[in-house]
């Protein structure tokens, strides 16, 4: 067990504003867990609860750029990156989104 999984519970709700000093308490700093993006269905079904995202999400690459373009001014964390592995070559197009959404969105921000 690496420093981090001892200083989160695992049923730790990590998804909370965070309200450190110095952070702007209207940014929303979301914290995506990577542990939970076990395959294609999950990590959509994961993302869509983190983000709040409608009813209609369409739980693919596409329909996630889609509504990542709609958040307000946010920062997006990954705590755990390791665990992208277990998505395999689906890890990189993912990771492709959120970077393609953060150079193109400036109220975007992954930390």
């Amino acid at each position: 067990m690496d420093e981090l999984e001892r200083d989160i519970p695992e049923e730790q709700d990590v998804t909370q504003c965070c309200l450190c000093p110095g952070c702007p308490e209207d940014v929303r700093r979301y914290v995506i867990d990577c542990r939970r993006l076990t395959g294609k269905e999950d990590a959509h079904a994961y993302l869509k609860e983190l983000f709040g995202f409608p009813w209609y999400y369409g739980a693919n690459l596409d329909a996630l750029y889609d509504c990542l373009s709609e958040l307000p001014e946010c920062e997006i964390a990954m705590i755990y990156p390791w665990a992208l592995a277990q998505l395999g070559d689906y890890a990189v197009k993912l990771l492709e989104v959120f970077n393609d959404i953060a150079s193109e969105f400036d109220r975007i921000t992954l930390i």
